[in-house]
């Protein structure tokens, strides 16, 4: 298994939350039941302004799954009409972590693009890259309470990303028992 992120802007504040609600909803249902392979899927929302403030995580079963004529038939790639309004879309598969378990509205998941390196009392999963923009050669993800955040950041000198979650993880059928 591996972990596909998609980042990415949006450029229409009066469609966002239409946009938001089909992206948690019927786009990534569409993945997990239509496309094998595509196992679990959590979209996040940075709590500070960035260029691409969205964040999907996707657990799959191989970068190969995401030039299949499957996921391209079932919207792979596909915004229908909110397309024109993403902005700064960019795609990365990493390894290093079969599946991130579902952040809690009570929590959020922190980013670090750095060197993989070990930050007392913060347990961060590296992972590697392993295909599609290889944005960054390594990212760091941890969860944490809402409340750890601010002491976090304090102490973590390099860029950290804070995310919250927008939807809940949902998981395809075939995923559900194992």
């Amino acid at each position: 298994m591996m972990l596909y992120m998609v980042e990415c802007g949006f450029s229409e504040p009066s469609l966002e939350a239409e946009w938001n609600t089909f992206y948690s909803g019927p786009k990534l249902a569409a993945l997990l039941d239509d496309v094998p392979g595509f196992r679990r899927s959590q979209r996040f929302c940075d709590v500070e302004p960035d260029d691409a403030p969205y964040i999907a995580i996707h657990e799959v079963v191989s970068a190969e799954l995401l030039a299949s004529p499957t996921y391209a038939s079932a919207g792979g790639g596909s915004f229908l009409q909110w397309q024109p309004y993403i902005t700064n879309w960019r795609r990365s598969v990493f390894s290093g972590m079969d599946r991130l378990r579902e952040v809690r509205p009570s929590e959020r998941l922190l980013v670090l693009d750095t060197e993989p390196k070990q930050i007392e009392g913060l347990q961060i999963n590296w992972l590697q890259a392993a295909g599609l923009g290889n944005l960054v050669p390594s990212r760091g993800l941890a969860i944490v309470e809402i409340s750890e955040v601010d002491a976090i950041r304090a102490r973590v000198r390099d860029t950290v990303r804070v995310f919250e979650p927008i939807s809940v993880q949902m998981v395809a059928k075939s995923a559900a028992t194992s």
